[in-house]
């Protein structure tokens, strides 16, 4: 089983155990509760970087004596600007990275996050929670459908049909609680926080610097330990969590302060003036409440941590993560209605938690093993012109079903790993490759297993 899958679906699962702690909350504005958890969770995420580097130093120490606290913190600003200020070529064409990761945290801290709760004072629980957990199912799927990353067969409808079945089924559960009207602003908010939500998933695996050397290799003259190859790489992950949260943080801020001194007559902004001017300067006793600093460290620090794990070392021959990560986030109303049920004692009929269940859990299931059953390993080798090497190289790593590409000598100009879940792509690459000018022969075989390069 794919190893990133599991702490995805675990990520999703803690983020349904909000509604745990959520009633120990006292009454505050629902862009206080958002703002307070990422603010907290960036904070531990720091602390877990000073952790990281400090155990960097020690082995790197053990290696080299003569490794300074000054040759350390020198380390540290190259790391910090090597990927902050590297150019992530999958958005907007090469922009930095720090603005590639202010762009996620405006969309999942600024938006997703407040604008979720606020939807359930405008529009109601269960019309939010039935359009913004299936409509980015949807989308994404047809998504992928239209970019032919994925095939839609019979399989896909019934898996499509049961998820949203499961969906609905969780929404009516929560029947005896009053929905709002339906008015133009509560629907213009839902549709900005799908749109956020949307974006957000397909964004958060763009992102070309998710293997780069935060430490060149120059700077070392001697074998970096193993270890702290280790600690360097989770450095990267947390590197990307806490410039998600932390520029999230910061144009959220902006974004209410703005929101509240033009807008006094909606509720968002209501609620923006009376975090800017009421909850934000006696934030601290928000921040030192126990369950909020449950909500951040359990609802927060961990699940994101292992999206960004999970999205970051997400191997190209599986469903995308983007898909997936839509799929699972089902699951975190699904907790929520255990928690409502057996912890709150909320009058939930048995019926739809055992309803609910079923089709969740077999659309899930339905969903992985039709990825498993057509997933196929297949080993290519290319005999082409010499003078057509180059640019034939340059054009097949456009394919994500692509992985190695190696070169040969003799007669095999190019060898190379590639992973499909459907005959009809295969064809298509194969085709494609065949039409590529300078290929004089296309061999391609089944492989039993194959497992990719590790490039620190």
């Amino acid at each position: 089983m794919n190893i990133f899958l599991l702490l995805l679906i675990i990520g999703n699962i803690a983020l349904g155990l909000g509604p745990l702690f959520i009633k120990f909350i006292p009454e505050i504005s629902p862009f206080t509760t958002g703002f307070t958890r990422f603010i907290l969770s960036t904070i531990f995420e720091f602390i877990v970087i000073l952790i990281l580097w400090f155990r960097i130093y020690r082995n790197l120490k053990k290696v080299s004596p003569n490794l300074s606290a000054r040759k350390l913190s020198k380390l540290v600003w190259i790391s910090l600007k090597n990927y902050y200020f590297g150019k992530n070529r999958f958005f907007f064409r090469g922009k930095y990275q720090f603005l590639y990761l202010s762009f996620l945290g405006f969309l999942i801290v600024g938006i997703v996050v407040p604008f979720y709760y606020l939807s359930f004072q405008l529009v109601g629980v269960i019309f939010t929670t039935i359009i913004v957990n299936s409509l980015p199912i949807l989308f994404i799927t047809i998504l992928n459908w239209a970019k032919r990353t994925e095939e839609m067969d019979g399989f896909k409808i019934i898996y499509l049909f049961l998820l949203n079945a499961g969906i609905v089924s969780i929404t009516l559960s929560y029947g005896s609680i009053p929905s709002a009207s339906l008015s133009f602003f509560g629907f213009l908010i839902l549709i900005i926080t799908i749109l956020a939500f949307i974006l957000y998933s397909v964004y958060i695996s763009q992102d070309s610097l998710r293997g780069i050397q935060l430490l060149p290799p120059a700077l070392f003259p001697m074998e970096v330990p193993k270890k702290a190859r280790k600690d360097i790489r989770l450095l990267r992950s947390f590197y990307k969590l806490i410039g998600i949260h932390f520029f999230g943080s910061l144009i959220f801020v902006i974004l209410m302060l703005i929101l509240g001194i033009s807008d006094r007559t909606t509720l968002a902004g209501l609620e923006a003036h009376r975090f800017i001017f009421e909850d934000l300067p006696n934030i601290s006793q928000y921040i030192l409440n126990p369950f909020i600093i449950c909500i951040a460290i359990i609802c927060t620090l961990l699940p994101y941590t292992f999206q960004i794990i999970s999205s970051s070392n997400w191997p190209r021959h599986e469903l995308g993560f983007g898909s997936w990560n839509t799929v699972l986030t089902v699951l975190q109303p699904l907790i929520g209605l255990y928690i409502g049920t057996f912890i709150w004692n909320e009058p939930i009929s048995i019926n739809y938690i055992i309803i609910t269940s079923i089709f969740l859990i077999t659309s899930i299931i339905i969903r992985y093993l039709h990825e498993s059953a057509n997933f196929r390993l297949i080993l290519f080798q290319i005999r082409i012109k010499n003078s057509q090497i180059t640019s034939f190289i340059k054009y097949i790593r456009v394919f994500r079903e692509i992985n190695d590409v190696y070169l040969t000598f003799g007669r095999v100009g190019v060898i190379f790993h590639a992973s499909f879940r459907s005959v009809i792509r295969l064809f298509q690459i194969v085709q494609k490759i065949q039409t590529f000018p300078g290929v004089i022969e296309v061999k391609y075989f089944s492989e039993i297993e194959y497992i990719p390069s590790i490039k620190d």
